[in-house]
C-alpha cells in the first residue's frame, strides 16, 4: 500500500512540475512576442507573427523592405528520419541593387597561417556567405574598403572595388560598427538588392533587431 502512495506522489510531482514548465514556457513566450510588438510600435513597422507546419517566428514589414527571424524544420517525408532544425535572421530590400558584381561584408576572420588550407577555409566560407548568387561574385577577393573602425570588426569582399568604394557610404559603416550583437551579422549587396542576415541566429532582443534593421536602411538613404 505504501508502495502505492509513494507511486503515485512520484506521478503526481512529475505531472506538478511539467505543467509549472508548461506555464514558465508560454509566458516566456507571451514576453517575447509582447517585446516584439512593442519595438513595431515605437518604429512603425508591421508585425507579423509566423506560425507555420515548418517555421515559426516573426515578420517585421517596413518601408519597402522586410525582416524576420525564423526558426525552419526540415521537411521530413521519412518518420524514422532526424529532424534539422535551423534558426536565422534575415533583412531584405530589393531597392537598393550592386550591378554588375557584388559587395560583401561578414564577420572578421582570425588570421591563421595554415598555408593552402587557410585559402581553402577562406573559400568555404565565401561560399556559404554567397549562396545562389555565384555568378555576381566571379572574380570576388578580400578588400581593404571602410576605415579602420570597421575593418576591426568586420572583413570585405567584392569584384568591383572602385565602385564599391564610391557606394559604402558613412551611415553604412556607422550602422555595421554599431551593431550591438556579439555576432556580426553578414551583409551581401548584388543585382538582387541587399540582405543583411545572421545564419544561425534568431534574434529576440529588441536593441538587437533594432540594430540589425539600422544597416539595412543605411543602404536605402
Amino acid at each position: 500500500m505504501d508502495d502505492i502512495i509513494v507511486s503515485l506522489l512520484v506521478i503526481l510531482g512529475t505531472a506538478i512540475l511539467v505543467g509549472v514548465i508548461f506555464i514558465l514556457v508560454y509566458y516566456r513566450k507571451r514576453k517575447s512576442e509582447q517585446v516584439l510588438i512593442e519595438l513595431a510600435r515605437q518604429k512603425g513597422w508591421r508585425y507579423e507573427k509566423v506560425n507555420e507546419r515548418l517555421s515559426a517566428g516573426y515578420r517585421f514589414h517596413g518601408a519597402g523592405w522586410l525582416l524576420e527571424g525564423l526558426r525552419v524544420s526540415s521537411d521530413s517525408t521519412s518518420s524514422a528520419s532526424t529532424t534539422h532544425v535551423r534558426d536565422f535572421t534575415r533583412w531584405f530590400s530589393s531597392q537598393a541593387t550592386f550591378s554588375p558584381g557584388i559587395l560583401m561584408i561578414g564577420p572578421k576572420q582570425p588570421e591563421v597561417n595554415l598555408g593552402g588550407i587557410s585559402d581553402v577555409l577562406k573559400q568555404t566560407m565565401l561560399k556559404l556567405m554567397v549562396g545562389e548568387e555565384a555568378n555576381d561574385a566571379l572574380g570576388i577577393e578580400e578588400s581593404l574598403i571602410g576605415r579602420m573602425a570597421l575593418r576591426e570588426r568586420y572583413m570585405v569582399w567584392t569584384n568591383q572595388e572602385e565602385k564599391a568604394r564610391e557606394l559604402l557610404t558613412p551611415e553604412m559603416e556607422n550602422a555595421l560598427i554599431r551593431y550591438p550583437g556579439k555576432l556580426p551579422p553578414v551583409v551581401k549587396w548584388n543585382s538582387k538588392g541587399v540582405e543583411v542576415k545572421l545564419i544561425s541566429q534568431r534574434l529576440e532582443k529588441a536593441p538587437d533587431i533594432e540594430g540589425l534593421a539600422a544597416i539595412g536602411e543605411a543602404f536605402l538613404l
